[in-house]
């Protein structure tokens, strides 16, 4: 009975102990709160943020909100130097403690639009050390849900860089922002650009490549991602950091056959925030980056000849000017002109020589001068032109005629084919007008015949007793005109016995 009761007082007096314990123990106000906002309804959102190194970055909250905590979550260098190391963690902001700010701290990272709400966090300069998680937790105005929002930020470099994938056909100037590029090849662009991260998460950023006139041929449908090795970092990097960095390569590429609509128009690689299923609010889907090249189309040299272009051309000998023929070629980069003088045929009278004689092609400007003191005969000029650059050829050659005359030989010539014409023209007028009076009176006697028959209509009709009577009164009046004749017979012989 004695063992059994001292082991009953034990026990109590145990029991006791452990409730003095817990006591000593109890949650603090704060502490209380946070297990009551895990036992609420939670919203979870991450959200991949790109900053600009050495810009401002301002981080938002959502409407209608009030803000518990901001904090900074970072991996170190020596992360993995210790598996059981955890990220560091900054607290920036807390809304249940009285106490002030850390004044390291508030420089910093500045609450808006005061201390006391922070519902934004600003850096007014961001720089690699910034880098990480920033995450907050809310309370819902009017709800009794609560959120939490990871702000992953990824800061991308200075500048995006444009690469060709055929030296032979494209070339990028950087300095002078020039992509040059040869007409009628299909060229491989890239555009590219740097971005950093204190985490290995996928960044949410893609790439567009486009041109003032079209869209282009062939681009990638999605945006590459590639992990630059960590012994490789510091190639790309000119300062150093105490947090880890992660390094990535996101690039796009674009095939494009160029002419020369292209040439002088812009080329365009874009830089935005892939679209993510958290509040608008939240995020901005506007361009963060734009580079802007000109594009300079090289393209071979064509003719480009007009109706105001001038290849033949007349003079006299004594005419007292100079002119030029212009060589009416053109290309990308601007050709380098030649002359040279083809063939030179001098009038037979005239055996004098000249001071111009058929040779090779010489450099020479787009205009060619002709002086004044050529001699009387017949020249042909050549002009070419050679185009350097991811050209590098010649043109055809186009040929120009002068045929230098003698003004009076001209004139006598010109006189002869005037006198050759004159006569012509009148001889061809006389002609014309006597076939036209022939044609007249034909016509007119024509009409006139037409005419009398019209009037005087003869029908003949065929009646066996007219006819009889007819010729009765034919032979009455035959010897009528023979009775006439008997008696002036008799008449004239009584008359001349009268004389005799």
């Amino acid at each position: 009975m004695l063992f059994f009761f001292i082991l009953i007082s034990t026990f109590f007096v145990s029991t006791i102990d452990c409730q003095i314990n817990d006591g000593e123990d109890l949650p603090t106000a704060a502490f209380v709160f946070k297990n009551e906002v895990r036992k609420a309804e939670i919203e979870e959102y991450s959200l991949n943020i790109l900053a600009n190194i050495n810009r401002p970055l301002i981080l938002n909250t959502t409407k209608d909100s009030n803000v518990i905590t901001w904090s900074l979550i970072q991996q170190k260098n020596d992360f993995y130097q210790s598996e059981n190391q955890k990220p560091h963690t900054l607290t920036l902001f807390n809304a249940l403690e009285s106490k002030p700010r850390n004044s390291t701290i508030s420089s910093k990272f500045l609450c808006l639009p005061d201390e006391k709400k922070c519902s934004s966090l600003k850096m007014e300069n961001f720089s690699l050390d910034y880098l990480g998680i920033y995450s907050y937790q809310i309370q819902l105005n009017n709800s009794l849900k609560n959120a939490l929002v990871d702000f992953n930020i990824s800061a991308h470099m200075d500048h995006l860089d444009f690469k060709c994938h055929s030296s032979n056909d494209c070339f990028h100037n950087e300095s002078n922002k020039f992509l040059t590029v040869l007409a009628g090849k299909s060229i491989s662009l890239e555009c590219s650009i740097m971005i950093i991260q204190n985490s290995n998460f996928t960044p949410a950023a893609e790439l567009a490549i486009t041109s003032d006139i079209k869209k282009f041929d062939q681009c990638d449908l999605d945006t590459r991602i590639e992990l630059i090795p960590q012994s490789d970092v510091h190639l790309y990097l000119n300062s150093s950091s105490n947090i880890r960095i992660y390094l990535f390569k996101i690039s796009k590429r674009c095939k494009q056959v160029f002419n020369k609509e292209f040439n002088g128009n812009n080329l365009k690689c874009e830089l935005k925030p892939v679209n993510q299923p958290v509040p608008s609010e939240l995020q901005s889907l506007g361009v963060i980056k734009t580079a802007t090249n000109k594009i300079n189309v090289h393209y071979d040299p064509v003719v480009t000849q007009n109706s105001n272009q001038v290849l033949n051309k007349t003079i006299f000998y004594d005419q007292a000017e100079t002119f030029n023929f212009s060589c009416p070629i053109e290309s990308n980069p601007e050709p380098t002109y030649q002359w040279r003088i083809k063939k030179v045929q001098y009038n037979k009278t005239n055996e004098k020589g000249i001071f111009l004689t058929p040779t090779e092609f010489s450099n020479f400007s787009k205009e060619f001068l002709i002086r004044k003191d050529l001699e009387i005969g017949y020249y042909e000029f050549e002009c070419r032109a050679r185009t350097e650059g991811l050209v590098g050829k010649f043109s055809n050659p186009v040929t120009f005629i002068l045929n230098i005359q003698n003004r009076d030989k001209e004139t006598k010539e010109t006189k002869n084919k005037t006198g050759i014409i004159v006569g012509s023209t009148v001889g061809g007028i006389i002609g014309i007008l006597l076939i036209s009076l022939v044609i007249f009176f034909l016509v007119r006697r024509s009409k006139s015949k037409g005419s009398e028959d019209g009037e005087n209509p003869k029908i003949k009709i065929y009646n066996p007793q007219k006819k009889a009577m007819n010729i009765v009164k034919e032979n009455q009046n035959k010897s009528d005109r023979c009775d006439e004749c008997v008696d002036l017979k008799s008449n004239r012989v009584d008359q001349n016995n009268e004389k005799k």
